[in-house]
Order: C-alpha cells, then sequence, then structure tokens
C-alpha cells in the first residue's frame, strides 16, 4: 500500500507533463526576416500563444526584435510596428530607425499599394481654441527616408477641426482624405449640423469638398458612403487597407 501511495505523485506529475505541449513554426518573411509562431497548451487550462520577429545576423544568426507586426514595404526594408511605435528596419541592421524621424507624436499610415508609395507620415502642426487639432504636416515618406510629398493640412477655416489628426479615407491613387468639422460638434457625435468638409491632398496642395446638402449629424461626417459622391470615386477605410495589405502577395504586405 505505501508503494502504491508513494507512486501516486509521480503518476500526478507524469500526467500533467503529458498534458502540456509546445510546438513553434518558422516561415520566412523575407530572406534576412522570419517569423516564429509558438503555441504552448496546459491541458483544460487552456494555452497561449506567441509571435517572434527576428533578422539575421551575419550567416546564422537570428536577433530578435520588439515587434508586434511587420509590415514588408519592399525586398531592403520593412515597418516594424512594437510597443515603441512605428520604425524603419533595413537589410543588415540590428536597431530599427523611427519611421518618422525628428517629428514628434507623428503617426504612421499606409496608404493602398501604389507605384512609387511606401508609407505617410502624420504630425500634428497646430491646435484651436478647443484644444483640438486643426493643422497637421503630411509627408509621403520613401523607403530611404526622402519625401516624395510634404503638404500642411489645415481645417476648413476659422471654428473648424479635423475630425481625426489622421487621414480618414483614401482612394486607389493613394490619396488621403481628412475630415474638417465645426469645432462646436467634434466632441458629440450626435451634435446637429457639423458643418463638414474633406480635405484632400492633390497635386502637392490641398483642395476641399463640401457636401451638397448639409450633413445631419456629426456621426454623418465619419460616414464613407457620404464622401464617395462627393469625391466622386471609391474610397478606403485604414481599417480596409490593412486588411487589403495583409492578403496582397506583392509589394507592401503585413505579415
Amino acid at each position: 500500500m505505501d508503494r502504491v501511495r508513494g507512486s501516486l505523485p509521480a503518476l500526478a506529475v507524469a500526467a500533467a507533463v503529458s498534458a502540456c505541449s509546445y510546438s513553434s513554426s518558422d516561415s520566412a518573411v523575407l530572406p534576412w526576416l522570419k517569423r516564429t509562431d509558438a503555441t504552448s497548451a496546459f491541458g483544460s487550462l487552456g494555452g497561449s500563444r506567441k509571435t517572434v520577429y527576428s533578422t539575421r545576423v551575419l550567416l546564422f544568426f537570428w536577433h530578435e526584435l520588439d515587434a508586434w507586426a511587420i509590415t514588408v514595404l519592399d525586398a531592403d526594408t520593412v515597418l516594424v510596428r512594437g510597443d515603441h511605435g512605428e520604425a524603419l528596419l533595413r537589410r543588415g541592421e540590428l536597431t530599427p530607425t523611427p519611421a518618422c524621424p525628428a517629428l514628434p507624436q507623428g503617426s504612421v499610415q499606409l496608404p493602398p499599394s501604389a507605384a512609387g508609395v511606401a508609407f505617410d507620415c502624420v504630425t500634428l502642426a497646430g491646435h484651436g481654441e478647443s484644444g483640438r487639432v486643426n493643422a497637421v504636416r503630411f509627408r509621403r515618406l520613401r523607403t530611404d527616408g526622402t519625401a516624395s510629398l510634404d503638404v500642411a493640412v489645415a481645417a476648413a477655416g476659422a471654428g473648424q477641426v479635423l475630425l481625426h489628426p489622421t487621414a480618414q479615407f483614401y482612394d486607389r491613387k493613394a490619396q488621403p482624405y481628412f475630415i474638417s468639422i465645426a469645432a462646436r460638434a467634434a466632441p458629440d457625435s450626435r451634435a446637429p449640423d457639423p458643418d463638414c468638409a474633406l480635405v484632400v491632398v492633390e497635386n502637392a496642395g490641398t483642395r476641399l469638398l463640401h457636401p451638397p446638402a448639409p450633413l445631419g449629424t456629426a456621426n454623418d461626417c465619419s460616414r464613407k458612403d457620404v464622401w464617395e459622391g462627393v469625391a466622386g470615386t471609391a474610397l478606403l477605410t485604414t481599417n480596409e487597407i490593412e486588411r487589403e495589405l495583409a492578403a496582397s502577395p506583392s509589394g507592401p504586405r503585413r505579415r
């Protein structure tokens, strides 16, 4: 009986070990960059998943990156998204560099795939009396860090602010569209008579587009279907662009 009792803890440990499992698989993002997906399971207690990105060091060694997502821009450059924001990593580098250099409070946006487009950097440039953003600096950057476009984007006029400090929509030509709204209406999506307009970046400048009739509430200012007729073209939200990039077999793609 004592022998049986003594074997019970060992059997319990063996059962617990057998209920645990771990697996991992590597996939090549680029010849010099890989993704490792690891899964751990703990029986009926569930498990966990972890994704790690690593860049090649010399020939055989790999360096782990602080990244929760990677977007391939070209064969030698990726956009690293981590806890400290967006940064560029080029082939042969160990440490990514900020994607929006020397621009505090910058946000990176990815336009739809188009010739010569890498990524967009939007930086706060001005605030209205309400404290909301009424002007930004919009730059389209190539993978080497040079700008193909550098434009000041401002709200439609006095008493107006930008509904979002980043582009709300893009068209298939990769032109960004910002929304200008009356400052009094910006804090409340139900606010009536929001006096909205589209600010489109084109030809190294901006152009205002107004709806043919006043919009009912501030919430209407964010609706894509409202603005497609005004712009005369199909528009994409940033979420739709992200999904397209994730599924793209070529060009910029998220991995």
